[in-house]
């Protein structure tokens, strides 16, 4: 078992590497959300619901059919009262705004979370909101902080509703434990990258040679013997 201390210094290099790469990152990004002429910065309904649609169809959201996207458009934009949330204090609107979010159709707290974050860290809406986000829970992330990194053990790490959750103790001790480990807990979603690029069950080779934080991973990708690896393993 690591010490705390431990966690965070690997986090913090671990992160330190990718920033080496934030121009990359950057540009992936933006391949997605570009042509969807999302303006940082503007407050409105369209704006926001270019935000969630990229959302859902770039982290493995649900695939929506034509009916479910019309249900999902209705309820987002009866739902959402902006000017209400510009009133708010900084955490009730983080709360209202999270709490529309999950309650639409065919939206979790993962997707509610990834459009939380997005809003405020790509986009530069309600930037003041930056330490109230909490850390979307996906197969990525997870792999990374368990697997990889093994800074959470499997039975730390929850992908449950951290304000609505029937396991509402257990959700925060997660996000809890995620702030104590970094501050703030959002930036570890740079994770999500190297799980998507290198770290995917087709990424052997490209994990052995090219992965940016492999010097941290402490659990490095193993596949199954193959004609292009007579050897068996990767170590």
């Amino acid at each position: 078992m690591i010490s705390m201390t431990e966690k965070q210094q690997i986090v913090k290099k671990a992160l330190c590497e990718l920033r080496k790469h934030h121009e990359t990152i950057c540009k992936f990004f933006a391949a997605v959300s570009e042509p969807l002429q999302i303006r940082n910065g503007e407050i409105n309904k369209i704006n926001l619901w270019k935000i969630l649609l990229i959302d859902i169809q770039s982290r493995g959201g649900p695939k929506l059919e034509e009916h479910h996207i019309i249900e999902l458009r209705k309820r987002f934009f009866k739902d959402l009262d902006l000017q209400k949330a510009k009133a708010l204090e900084d955490q009730e609107r983080f709360d209202y705004l999270y709490k529309i979010i999950v309650g639409l159709p065919k939206v979790g707290p993962k997707i509610a979370s990834v459009f939380m974050k997005n809003l405020v860290c790509k986009f530069s809406i309600f930037p003041e909101l930056k330490d109230k986000l909490f850390l979307p829970i996906d197969l990525h992330i997870k792999k990374i902080l368990v697997t990889r990194l093994r800074v959470l053990g499997e039975n730390e790490i929850r992908n449950g509703n951290p304000l609505t959750s029937t396991r509402r103790s257990k959700s925060m001790t997660c996000q809890e434990q995620l702030s104590r480990i970094h501050d703030p807990k959002v930036e570890l979603d740079d994770f999500w990258y190297i799980g998507y690029l290198f770290c995917n069950k087709r990424s052997g080779l490209v994990c052995k040679q090219l992965c940016w934080i492999r010097d941290y991973c402490r659990q490095k990708y193993n596949t199954n013997r193959s004609r292009n690896c007579p050897q068996g393993r990767y170590k």
